[in-house]
């Protein structure tokens, strides 16, 4: 399905909370942002996973 949507932050926010169940293809700054919480959030687990063991 695709849809458009308000290029605004809780339009923003409501896509984040759909996590990997979702791919959004524009606009390119909502992509960037999303790509660089999901690399923040990676790092994190690997951080605690390597303090862990």
């Amino acid at each position: 399905m695709e849809a458009n949507v308000p290029d605004d932050q809780q339009t923003l926010w409501w896509l984040k909370g759909l996590g990997t169940n979702v791919q959004v293809l524009s606009p390119c700054h909502w992509k960037e942002e999303i790509l660089a919480d999901a690399r923040s959030t990676l790092s994190k687990a690997l951080a605690l996973e390597s303090e862990e063991a």
